[in-house]
């Protein structure tokens, strides 16, 4: 009916609510009051299960959760340049051998990626626990990582999320006679169109 076809699109999002029925499982053994169901979910549904998965871990695994929220993609190795926690595979390990809204593509290490839904609970819980200029330090430092590691894709995206215009006009200068060489004008038109009137103006060569 009307409810399933409004509930399918989310159930496919989050992979049948592996999680949730984890979750309600578990919670049924130790005798907790009843979670919502899967089976009448919707966002808010979804919002209670990763809310559970999300307070259940320690401050120090929270935080790696929300790094690789900002992340393209999720590795280890550039997590440990981004949070303190000793060994940030175990924490996205564990999600994904759980099922936990947290996927893996290549053996471990591997790559990790969040479900949608499940990304978008992380960075609402961002800028509610850091705040703004939090978030912004955060991505800034994201970039920072990912360019030091060799990385491209997002590194632009995360700079000018984080007002790092300097950092932006940088990347785009950088990556301009690769994008020019191979004909793709469109990308490289597309980054500089997204930088604000003022930096633009102030650097010449862009307009070159």
């Amino acid at each position: 009916g009307g409810d399933e076809a409004a509930v399918a699109p989310l159930v496919e999002r989050s992979e049948g609510w592996a999680a949730g029925l984890v979750l309600m499982r578990e919670q049924a053994q130790r005798g907790v009051r009843a979670a919502p169901s899967p089976a009448h979910a919707g966002e808010a549904a979804f919002a209670y299960f990763a809310g559970e998965i999300y307070e259940r871990i320690a401050p120090e695994s929270q935080r790696v959760l929300l790094a690789a929220a900002l992340l393209p993609r999720a590795r280890p190795e550039l997590l440990k340049g981004l949070t303190n926690h000793p060994d940030p595979r175990s924490v996205l390990e564990y999600g994904y051998r759980r099922h936990l809204f947290i996927t893996r593509s290549g053996t471990a290490p591997g790559t990790y990626q969040f479900h949608v839904l499940f990304r978008e609970f992380l960075l609402e819980r961002a800028h509610r626990e850091l705040g703004a200029d939090g978030v912004r330090a955060l991505k800034r430092l994201a970039a920072h990582v990912l360019e030091r590691a060799g990385e491209r894709e997002g590194v632009f995206q995360l700079r000018c999320d984080a007002q790092d215009w300097d950092g932006a006009v940088r990347t785009v200068l950088a990556e301009a006679p690769a994008l020019l060489a191979q004909g793709r004008f469109r990308p490289l038109a597309a980054q500089i169109d997204a930088l604000p009137p003022e930096v633009r103006e102030a650097h010449p060569w862009l307009a070159y």
